[in-house]
Order: structure tokens, then sequence, then C-alpha cells
């Protein structure tokens, strides 16, 4: 899991952005569990985006890379010797 800053001002202030392996799958489980789409699936040159809130207001973004980038290689790697 990665926290990933968007250099974006929102007006409800940061947002944390969880890193996905399957976006779609993880908005259907989300919504199926009362989450509500804030901002539906975006698409950018390297990454998908979308929007969620809970019932409570907090507000979460998701993030799923299209490809895995060097830094996240290197902690999946660390991640799956240790706890692997």
């Amino acid at each position: 899991m990665a926290l990933v800053k968007v250099r974006v001002i929102y007006p409800h202030g940061t947002r944390i952005q969880i890193e996905v392996d399957a976006i779609d799958e993880v908005i259907e489980q989300a919504t199926s569990n009362v989450a509500t789409i804030l901002r539906e699936k975006m698409e950018f040159d390297d990454c998908y985006l979308a929007y969620l809130v809970d019932p409570t207001g907090i507000g979460i973004g998701l993030i799923q890379h299209k490809s895995l980038s060097v830094e996240s290689f290197f902690i999946l790697s660390i991640t799956t010797r240790l706890y692997g």
C-alpha cells in the first residue's frame, strides 16, 4: 500500500489514496458495502484513480498504477521476503 500525493487542491482538504491492484473490484466491493462513489474511475497516463465516501462521510481515493514502479516493486519485494 502506498500514499500518493496529487497536486490538486480540493475544497475538502487533503485526501488519502490507497493503492490497489484491481480498482474495479475494490470499487464494486466498497459500493456493495454502502460506500458512495464521489468521482468515477478516471484514467491518467500511468494510473487509474477514483474517489469514494464511506457512510460516515470519510473520503478516500483509490489508485491503481498501470505498471509497477521501481519503488512499488522494491516495497513489494521486501514485504514478500519479510512476511511471505
